[in-house]
């Protein structure tokens, strides 16, 4: 049998790490909601309501991983990983708004998984930049997001070993597809704009041809 001081010893463990499951779960959920609210507001350009909120997600991840010392097995909970990874994507999008540069590694502290995942979603958001620029009749800041897309893309491509991240390849279909779809958004617009001016200058050179005629 076992003695009973291992088994309390256990029993203490095991309401120890049941408590900081808990807590991890709660700051993990509370990071990846003000993630989604930093980004939202890096979009409607509040970028200090964003930089507000991305200070909380990293105040609830420092207490998350204050919360699961003495367990380190929590320190890859699919949750905790999720928190960092939408973290990571929200901070470079408020920085690309704000300073117009990605991130580097030690500036995000985040699991470099995560910080690649991280950045492999933010082109989704960019995308959305993309369109919000064409909308604006902005294609030259279109043009510039576009190639920070690209440049992500094309950095990651350069990576070995990356099967060893689950979802990095998955990802980086995706990602491929959002760059064409946008590339293509992109060209449509600038030959519009094109067509519009030729069209224009078209007119313009008509009517000073019937006003010379008139004299």
């Amino acid at each position: 049998m076992l003695l009973k001081e291992d088994l309390e010893r256990i029993q203490g463990y095991l309401e120890g790490y049941d408590s900081a499951r808990e807590r991890l779960l709660e700051c993990s959920r509370k990071a990846v909601r003000l993630a989604a609210w930093a980004m939202l507001q890096v979009h409607r350009m509040r970028l200090e309501e964003a930089g507000e909120a991305l200070r909380e997600v990293e105040d609830s991840l420092r207490e998350m991983e204050e919360s699961v010392k003495g367990y380190p097995e929590l320190s890859s909970h699919p949750n905790a990983l999720t928190a960092y990874q939408e973290y990571a994507e929200a901070r470079f999008l408020y920085i690309l708004a704000r300073e117009d540069r990605l991130c580097r590694l030690d500036e995000v502290r985040v699991p470099s998984a995560q910080y690649l995942l991280g950045l492999l979603d933010v082109i989704g958001e960019l995308r959305r930049t993309v369109l919000e620029y064409l909308k604006r009749g902005d294609p030259g800041s279109a043009e510039s997001k576009l190639d920070v897309m690209e440049g992500i893309y094309e950095d990651l491509l350069s990576l070995d070993f990356t099967a060893a991240i689950p979802n990095f390849r998955h990802k980086m279909d995706a990602a491929r597809r959002i760059i064409e779809a946008t590339r293509g958004d992109v060209i449509t617009e600038l030959r519009r704009r094109s067509l519009e001016e030729a069209i224009n200058d078209l007119y313009r050179s008509m009517d000073r041809l019937r006003v010379r005629g008139e004299g």
